[in-house]
């Protein structure tokens, strides 16, 4: 099995890195990679600690370096997967600091338009504690303290009434994809379009926006497409292949596991439950 898209804690996931190998070792997961938002301190922490890299040799898991970034390009707001790449490498080091950084305006962004949209506010006690984070702030983490304030009653509910109403600039709050791209090509990784069709909590867009922001992307160094996810159907997933072949790019596929931040399983590939045929993933065949 694989899944190449997975948060911890690190950033809007509710799990830790020991939990996240002991969960594939579990369901027999061989390829794996953490994909924190904005941040690679997740992966850090792992290459660090040698009795999780021990135990991932023992399992027979390859954990593969990878980060998430919030992207724009042209007005289209998508999501960068980055896998394989150098740590320390310094453009790329730099992009992340990007990231973080409007990350941190996101947070400040939105409980603005929250108050200002919708007349909705945190207590003194949960902004303060929140913003003393100023690493990650993500909506699964702010519809938390929502739900702890009384405010909302459940995680659907800060989404549909709140989160999916409110209006942000996404050039305020994404890095533009001619940024991360190449950082990551510089640092000797591959670069992956998450979910393309569209995410969690995202419309669907079509399969000629697709190959329109591919047509975008590939000057820039694009490697591949994130065509197996929770959220695709056999047929979804078996078009977005097509494409991929269509224009020379690797295939990928991952969850975007967040343990109870949301409701989906680690190597849960489709929503369907079609069978997966691994010899299409080829993007494992670029970080053996």
């Amino acid at each position: 099995m694989i899944d190449l898209h997975i948060h911890t804690k690190f950033s809007d996931g509710t799990n830790s890195v020991e939990e996240i190998i002991e969960e594939c070792k579990k369901l027999g997961i061989k390829y794996a990679s953490i994909t924190d938002h904005d941040t690679n301190e997740a992966c850090k922490y792992l290459n660090n600690n040698y009795d999780l890299l021990e135990n991932l040799k023992t399992y027979n898991i390859k954990m593969i370096n990878g980060i998430e970034f919030s992207s724009i390009i042209d007005g289209n707001k998508i999501h960068l997967l980055g896998y394989n790449y150098d740590f320390d490498n310094k453009e790329l080091l730099k992009v992340i600091d990007i990231g973080k950084q409007k990350r941190y305006n996101k947070f400040l962004l939105r409980i603005k338009a929250m108050k200002e949209q919708l007349g909705i506010e945190l207590s003194k006690n949960s902004f303060n504690e929140l913003n003393k984070r100023k690493d990650f702030i993500g909506k699964p983490i702010l519809a938390h303290y929502m739900v702890k304030d009384g405010i909302f009653k459940s995680f659907e509910d800060c989404f549909s009434k709140c989160f999916d109403i409110i209006k942000l600039n996404p050039l305020e709050t994404r890095v533009d994809a001619r940024l991360i791209i190449p950082a990551i090509n510089n640092a000797n990784g591959i670069c992956i379009w998450a979910h393309p069709l569209g995410g969690i909590n995202e419309p669907k867009i079509s399969y000629k926006e697709v190959e329109n922001i591919i047509e975008l992307l590939l000057p820039l160094g694009l490697r591949g497409i994130e065509c197996y996810y929770s959220l695709y159907t056999k047929i979804e997933a078996d078009n977005l292949v097509k494409i991929a072949k269509k224009y020379n790019l690797l295939v990928s596929a991952g969850s975007d596991y967040h343990g109870l931040n949301k409701k989906v399983k680690i190597g849960e590939l489709s929503c369907d439950n079609s069978k997966i045929d691994v010899n299409n993933i080829t993007i494992i065949n670029s970080i053996k």
